[in-house]
């Protein structure tokens, strides 16, 4: 398994649900018969191209679409992509970019597992989740430092991100279909709104979570 970065590219060659992806894996220094200045000719790259069905996902992945599986592919010599080395690089086309169907992930420096072993790859797949975009609350006004603090309260007395990510994990391991049990893929919405709390101001209703009773997923009760 590899953790990486990703990237976005307008170049063809990496068509929707493809990616691109070379690892370096060694670093070897030429002897230069005595010179102590080294070049760039002095080293050569060593790698492996990932090519064929891989799974990709990142964390947190609670919902059962945070984990898909994509077709790595090679370019062709003359692309410029071949000048990427230990990134994962992604098609722009398609309705909907790779990295968002990932737990929601972006191309801020977010970290992916890339997974190209044929005995860890899924059984079953799901689509990503589709979440409805939350709208930041606007205070109609300039912000002030009270305003700040009475959020920075309210922040403290909601934030609930450890429990729901707890109980879905309890939940997964306890109900046969895992991840997929509604349940679990209730709390996966929740945790998405616990996760952009502190971004939009919304916090997971008090009511859904209401109907999650930490107590009944004790496994020692």
């Amino acid at each position: 398994m590899y953790i990486v970065i990703i990237v976005a590219t307008f170049v063809s060659g990496v068509n929707y649900g493809e990616f691109n992806f070379f690892v370096l894996q060694n670093l070897v220094v030429r002897a230069r018969g005595g010179e102590q200045k080294q070049t760039a000719d002095s080293y050569i790259f060593t790698g492996q191209l990932i090519t064929g069905n891989v799974v990709i996902t990142r964390s947190p992945a609670l919902h059962p679409g945070d984990v898909q599986c994509v077709t790595a592919v090679d370019v062709p010599t003359d692309s410029p992509i071949r000048a990427l080395h230990n990134v994962v690089v992604f098609s722009s086309r398609g309705q909907r970019d790779l990295p968002s169907q990932l737990s929601g992930g972006d191309l801020d420096g977010d970290l992916y597992n890339i997974i190209y072993d044929n005995s860890l790859y899924p059984k079953q797949l799901a689509h990503p989740a589709d979440y409805l975009t939350a709208v930041p609350i606007d205070i109609g006004q300039t912000v002030e430092r009270s305003d700040m603090t009475d959020f920075f309260i309210a922040f403290m007395e909601n934030d609930n991100l450890g429990l729901i990510a707890t109980l879905h994990q309890i939940l997964a391991d306890q109900h046969e279909n895992g991840t997929f049990d509604p349940q679990c893929v209730l709390l996966a919405e929740l945790h998405s709104t616990a996760v952009d709390f502190s971004k939009t101001g919304i916090p997971v209703s008090q009511w859904r979570m209401a109907q999650h009773d930490a107590s009944t997923y004790n496994p020692l009760t």
